[in-house]
């Protein structure tokens, strides 16, 4: 009997030193495997473009192992706040959407609007900083020119104004180029993960929403999204191309001015207070549309449909173009477009309960 008991003792020994060999083992390989992701995160800032790319392809395997996934999702995305490089930008945008799951392309699409809409709200803050910056140097230099009986000889104005300079210098950079640049990657950016997420079915329920974003000269082509909405945002000057807006909850208070916008359909909800001055339509179609207070001044249209709209007055198509027949199914006279004279217009949008910004705009386009 203690012969059976020594043998299991001694195999429970046995098992005892197996078992916490193996945990010193995992625990090697969760090190070994731990350092070399930290390595691989190091890269994606390296100088070498050739170094992040590989870093790129090799967190790719990291987004499906769960103890690092999360992590390394939100790293590749907040890249996007520095990247200007397309080449990264469209590395990263692959790995981050090939697992092919619906609820982690609106999580991703969501954080990009989100990206878009920091630089957008970083706009007049800095504009307003530079401008502060400016004054305090006038100030300076007004100050340089009194008589120097007048003055501290020990001043450190000339050394400020140095100091002074170079800020305004950065601030100028920023404001007329990086916050530009960096708006239009990540308009580019998220038209690009939509566009992929559309070819395999993933857009359907998104439920996004455009909220404070300047995609102004950006590119959006090749999606469909639903209960989609756009409030308070510019897409002015860019092209906006084979897109479905189905089910649309609403555009509110946001510019489409100059835009090319082509084989579009925009579908159901309300487009209110809204500027598409300018913009050229080809192939466009609004079905199921109310419109309340939005403005065409100057726009072209191709081959469009207005179809079971409301709210559409002849004032608001002042100096539009018909290239072909456009069809606006009763919703308006099209032999009452162009009667109207520009004060006629322009008292008709003054007596419009349009924001202050709107109404700024759209009343630029009444001019010849």
């Amino acid at each position: 009997m203690l012969e059976y008991v020594d043998l299991i003792l001694g195999l429970l020994g046995f098992l005892g030193a197996l078992f916490a060999a193996y945990e010193g083992y995992v625990r090697y390989l969760d090190e070994k495997q731990f350092n070399y992701y930290k390595d691989t995160i190091k890269n994606l800032f390296s100088s070498d473009k050739e170094e992040v790319m590989a870093a790129i392809a090799t967190l790719g395997v990291y987004t499906n192992r769960r103890k690092y996934k999360k992590s390394t999702v939100d790293t590749l995305i907040n890249i996007l706040y520095t990247e200007l490089d397309y080449d990264v930008s469209n590395a990263i945008i692959g790995v981050l959407i090939q697992s092919g799951k619906k609820d982690e392309v609106k999580y991703i699409s969501s954080r990009v609007i989100e990206i878009n809409r920091n630089f957008f709200i970083q706009t007049a803050p800095l504009s307003s900083r530079e401008k502060d910056m400016k004054e305090r140097l006038s100030e300076i230099q007004n100050s340089e020119k009194e008589p120097q009986t007048a003055k501290d000889e020990s001043s450190t104005e000339p050394k400020m104004e140095m100091t002074i300079q170079k800020q305004i210098k950065r601030l100028e950079d920023t404001n007329k180029f990086e916050l530009k640049w960096h708006k239009n990657v990540t308009a580019d950016v998220l038209s690009m993960i939509l566009n992929k997420a559309q070819k395999v079915g993933l857009t359907s329920g998104l439920d996004l929403e455009f909220y404070q974003n300047d995609f102004n000269y950006c590119y959006l082509a090749g999606f469909e999204l639903d209960n989609f909405a756009i409030r308070h945002s510019a897409i002015s000057s860019g092209n906006i191309m084979d897109l479905n807006f189905i089910n649309m909850k609403q555009i509110y208070n946001s510019t489409f001015a100059y835009s090319y916008i082509s084989d579009c359909h925009f579908s159901g909800g309300k487009i209110s207070n809204s500027s598409f001055c300018r913009c050229s339509f080809n192939n466009v179609i609004f079905e199921n549309v109310n419109f309340v207070d939005s403005f065409f001044f100057g726009a072209t249209f191709n081959n469009c449909e207005f179809k079971n709209v409301k709210g559409l007055r002849p004032e608001q198509f002042y100096k539009i173009t018909f290239l072909s027949p456009t069809n606006f199914n009763n919703a308006i006279n099209i032999d009452d477009i162009g009667k109207f004279s520009a004060e006629q217009v322009l008292a008709y949008l003054e007596a419009s309960p349009i924001s202050d910004d709107t109404y700024k705009e759209v009343k630029e386009h009444l001019k010849p």
